[in-house]
């Protein structure tokens, strides 16, 4: 109990130790957690700001960081009394979601207001180093420290065989090294030590990865466009597109997920583009490394360098439209080849491509002070697949016409108290009504997000479900947030069966639709835009499927308590 307790006191003693007395005092804008996306022009209703989460978990900064600059003005003659000057306007929160898009632009303002580690960032190398060569070259420094207590019973979680009951730490350290050469070269490192502690139960893929890397590449400008450049970048690194429901970085995961390869972005005035094709990496990404056993799985990678994936193949373009005010269209093509058989139903073998779209919108009404808010995303999945066959003891490939929808509406009182905001949402990802024929309808998730959209336990997949959510977030102040949601799960046809968070195939078809119903409750308060706390309770009352599956098996709870430290 006692290495416990260091743990998590220990990213609450620097909040007093290492944070500026001004950040204590001034009423800052609250800082995104960890869940985070970079800002662009509408936020995403559900990842608001830099979350990984909805906006029942992710809170959303006051501003972008786009540098602000002092205006100079005439002097004239002072007739009335002068007013006493007003407190330095806090930065806006510059840690995002990858560390590699980390923004502190901020202090090039000399009125801004300090936060820690500030310092460490784009330090001229000159100061570090005495060549004329490196006069154009800058240094920053930075990390986090994140800390996890995880109490839960019944979860669905490998190996499945049996409810589990169990008590664990999961503490996470990651620090960066970031070198800018002039507006044309760019090298990143960032390493990772995941662990977990004190626990009553094996690890899973996303729980531990010793002293590894987590991204290493190198950025260099090819090209530019619409006055802007555009960047080759070739290593290791993590992916974050959109809504992040089919490509994310997993902060949620001890671990995080990268992959290695390489990837051409274009920022523009109306487009944003981006291309790449990459190999996936950490046991974060399904079907890596996988496995359960002494040499397989999180037990070998996790104690050992990570490596690139050659029998995966992960490619696609994305392209972000932003010429209407309030409005986001994201457009995406995406390639996924499996060349190998990877343990079961729900892991395609053969190729994967998925076109589709997402629309966030707001409506302003009444001035502002209310707001509508849409989410709708979609996407058309087909190709070949040689894996469910196999897993069924079959032979012979399967056309692929699949498909995933998300319908959200919402509405926001901006000017009441506490700020309520109301979702609802109704998710679809399809299933195959006949495992077994020449047509495979089981969706695959690829490397998306879940945890955020179908219930915070972290029990399913995006694949064979419909859910129907709402959602609830309140502010009682501007540092904290109150949320809740409630999910309604179903099958999408009895004749395929669940899928867990991983994609793994649970039960067998017969059993009804039923999956059951999940309620969640969390409470975030962001201290500045270096620490946050979460405490968070969810609660899974399985349907008539699961309890067929597992007979016996009683209904699920998590609770946890988080601390994280950036600097």
């Amino acid at each position: 109990m006692l290495r416990r307790f260091i743990h998590f006191i220990l990213p609450v003693v620097g909040m007093f130790f290492f944070t500026p007395i001004g950040d204590a005092q001034t009423k800052s804008p609250v800082p995104q957690t960890d869940f985070g996306l970079p800002p662009s022009p509408v936020e995403s209703p559900i990842l608001e700001a830099d979350g990984d989460l909805p906006p029942m978990i992710a809170m959303k900064p006051d501003g972008t960081g786009k540098e602000s600059t002092p205006t100079t003005v005439a002097p004239t003659p002072n007739t009335t009394p002068a007013k006493p000057a007003g407190k330095p306007k806090p930065p806006p929160q510059p840690f995002k979601l990858c560390f590699f898009d980390n923004d502190f632009s901020y202090k090039k303002d000399p009125k801004h207001t300090p936060i820690f580690g500030e310092n460490l960032k784009d330090i001229p190398s000159d100061r570090i180093f005495p060549f004329e060569s490196l006069e154009d070259t800058r240094v920053s420094l930075g990390g986090e420290l994140r800390y996890r207590y995880m109490d839960e019973a019944n979860r669905l979680r490998p190996p499945y065989v049996k409810p589990v009951a169990a008590t664990y730490d999961l503490l996470r350290w990651r620090n960066y090294l970031d070198i800018k050469h002039s507006d044309w070269l760019r090298g990143y490192v960032e390493m990772i030590d995941a662990s977990q502690n004190f626990s009553d139960v094996a690890p899973t893929g996303i729980d531990i990865n010793h002293w590894d890397l987590l991204n290493a590449f190198i950025d260099l400008k090819v090209l530019e466009r619409d006055e802007k450049p555009v960047w080759f970048r070739t290593g290791r690194q993590e992916l974050s597109f959109g809504s992040q429901r089919l490509i994310s970085p997993l902060d949620w995961a001890n671990t995080r997920r990268s992959f290695q390869g390489l990837r051409l972005s274009s920022g523009g005035s109306t487009w944003d583009v981006d291309a790449w094709l990459t190999n996936p990496v950490s046991t974060a990404t399904a079907g890596t490394g996988g496995g359960l056993g002494p040499n397989l799985g999180v037990n070998r990678l996790g104690n050992t360098l990570d490596f690139p994936d050659r029998g995966i193949l992960f490619g696609g373009g994305w392209a972000t439209y932003k010429g209407i005010k309030d409005h986001t269209i994201h457009t995406f093509l995406l390639y996924d080849h499996h060349d190998r058989f990877t343990g079961g139903i729900g892991f395609p073998v053969g190729d994967r491509i998925t076109y589709g779209n997402n629309w966030i919108g707001t409506f302003n009404v009444a001035d502002g002070d209310r707001q509508w808010l849409t989410d709708v995303e979609g996407g058309y999945q087909f190709g070949t697949d040689n894996g469910q066959l196999k897993a069924l003891g079959a032979t012979g490939t399967q056309v692929v016409s699949a498909g995933y929808l998300t319908t959200g509406l919402g509405h926001c009182w901006k000017s009441v108290p506490w700020e309520p905001t109301i979702w609802g949402f109704y998710d679809y990802a399809s299933g195959s009504n006949n495992p077994k024929g020449g047509t495979n309808s089981t969706f695959f998730q690829y490397y998306g997000l879940v945890h955020a959209y179908l219930g915070l336990i972290d029990n399913l997949a995006r694949q064979n479900i419909t859910d129907i959510n709402y959602r609830l977030t309140l502010k009682p102040t501007k540092k904290v947030q109150l949320t809740m949601a409630q999910h309604f799960f179903q099958l999408a046809t009895a004749n395929d069966t669940l899928y867990t968070v991983t994609g793994t195939p649970f039960g067998k078809p017969g059993h009804g639709r039923d999956v059951g119903n999940e309620i969640d409750f969390l409470t975030t308060y962001n201290y500045n835009q270096n620490l946050s706390l979460e405490v968070g309770y969810f609660f899974f009352q399985y349907g008539s499927y699961v309890e067929a599956a597992t007979p016996g098996r009683g209904n699920a709870g998590q609770f946890y308590v988080q601390t994280t430290f950036k600097y």
